[in-house]
């Protein structure tokens, strides 16, 4: 179980530290849990997404809250 929650906060620190460097794509993603529109981050980070066939992507905040209930 610590696996999963170290690889969460991984991804979750990972894409946050595109969303922090302001440098986003033009194109955003609706987060299937809460809904809302948010942006992928810098234009690495839709490449990484786009590798990432299979996964549900959801936004930090919704990834926050997942790792907090681990």
């Amino acid at each position: 179980m610590n696996f999963l929650k170290d690889y969460i906060r991984y991804v979750r620190q990972y894409r946050q530290g595109f969303l922090d460097s302001k440098i986003f794509a033009e194109e955003l993603f609706t987060c299937p849990k809460c809904g809302k529109a948010k942006p992928f981050g810098a234009d690495d980070a839709v490449g990484y997404y786009n590798d990432a066939r299979g996964c549900i992507i959801v936004c930090n905040d919704c990834l926050l809250e997942f790792e907090s209930r681990l």
